[in-house]
């Protein structure tokens, strides 16, 4: 029973290692989109302008802001009235948020024991949330006797 549960701790160790391992891929893409929107927003009648003026957008705002593709790609999505509502705080304040969890994800990855930590307050909170009492009885019985043959055979009269 002890390498069941054993074996179960580290499937779960692992399932919650992906989790956050994709959770931080997440993070980090929607911090470099945002930090895209931040120089668009910097520099807004300059990328007006280059909307407007080029046939292809895209190659002209990676070359003048050194933006990626993901960023100019978000930069062209973003509609103009969205754009120019985007507040620079509003920016800063998401960056600094997503920023936090990262680090704080990032701690947890690097730590086993935070890992480990993280498991028990999850089984722990699922078993508060979902868990309830024992619904079958536990009863105790004799020890089991072996039983001989003759005793399995039917005794039936033979013509």
């Amino acid at each position: 029973m002890k390498e069941l549960l054993l074996e179960w701790l580290e499937f779960r160790k692992a399932t919650v290692t992906r989790r956050l391992n994709h959770r931080l891929a997440k993070l980090n893409a929607r911090l470099h989109i945002l930090d895209g929107l931040l120089i668009a927003y910097l520099n807004l009648d300059e990328v007006i302008r280059i909307v407007r003026t080029e046939d292809e957008p895209k190659p002209v705002l990676i070359k003048r802001f050194k933006l990626s593709d993901e960023q100019a790609e978000a930069i062209l999505e973003t509609k103009l009235r969205h754009l120019a509502r985007l507040e620079e705080m509003k920016i800063r304040e998401e960056q600094r948020k997503l920023s936090d969890e990262r680090d704080g994800i990032a701690a947890i990855l690097k730590s086993k024991a935070k890992l480990t930590r993280l498991v028990r307050d999850e089984l722990m909170s699922d078993a508060e949330e979902y868990g309830d009492d024992r619904r079958t009885k536990l009863v105790e019985r004799e020890a089991a006797q072996a039983i001989s043959e003759t005793e399995l055979l039917t005794s039936e009269p033979v013509t």
